[in-house]
């Protein structure tokens, strides 16, 4: 490919590390949502939906004021996934990955432990 054109090494790089960091989110989500239900579809049909809302939820955020709305889209998965992307990496996209990965992870030991605890783990 780089025989016929310019081919952006930068910009695939940061797209591989979208897709990491992506893919480290959503999955951290499915894991926490599989440990709150005992259920393989319901823990599909709860992933699904929650990763939904965050992908689409600057839609939501689009006709509110001006404040609101950058608030908004900086809860949406999709923008930060997509400035990495497009080759822009910033910190605070990277940051907010991790951290959304981070938070369902410590969210799904929590809930684990509870289980634990309470002896109602399988």
């Amino acid at each position: 490919m780089r025989w016929h054109g310019d081919l952006g090494l930068a910009q695939i790089a940061s797209g591989y590390v979208g897709a990491i960091l992506l893919g480290a989110a959503t999955l951290a989500i499915g894991i926490f949502i599989s440990a709150l239900t005992g259920n393989q579809i319901v823990a599909a049909f709860g992933t699904f939906a929650t990763i939904l809302c965050f992908w689409f939820i600057d839609a939501a955020g689009s006709t509110m004021p001006s404040f609101w709305r950058t608030f908004i889209r900086h809860l949406s998965i999709y923008v930060h996934y997509k400035t990495i992307v497009t080759g822009r990496v910033g910190l605070d996209d990277v940051v907010y990955l991790l951290s959304v990965a981070g938070f369902f992870l410590f969210m799904t030991h929590v809930s684990i432990r509870a289980l634990w605890k309470t002896g109602k783990w399988d």
